[in-house]
């Protein structure tokens, strides 16, 4: 007898899907983001089935990377300001 796969379910290994909120918190801020976009993420695809669309996650450290990246787009640039700041104070 010939087992099948199911190529459908998302696995549970550390490129599918986070261990914890904690290990998804920890990726968040050494991108530079925050605990409360952490757990938004986490929450969000936790009741998605860790899908994107249909089809399961296949790494979720960039998924992660598109969400902080998706939630700066619109943020202001502090570097930017900061410079213009400093240039009308010469």
């Amino acid at each position: 007898m010939i087992q099948r796969l199911r190529l459908d379910a998302p696995t549970k290994d550390s490129k599918n899907i986070p261990e914890s909120t904690q290990e998804v918190i920890t990726y968040f801020k050494g991108k530079g983001s925050n605990k409360r976009e952490a757990e938004r993420f986490y929450y969000y695809y936790e009741s998605q089935g860790w899908r994107v669309g249909k089809n399961p996650m296949k790494d979720w450290r960039m998924a992660a990377s598109g969400w902080i990246s998706r939630n700066k787009k619109n943020e202001p640039d502090s570097d930017y300001l900061g410079g213009q700041l400093n240039a009308m104070k010469n």
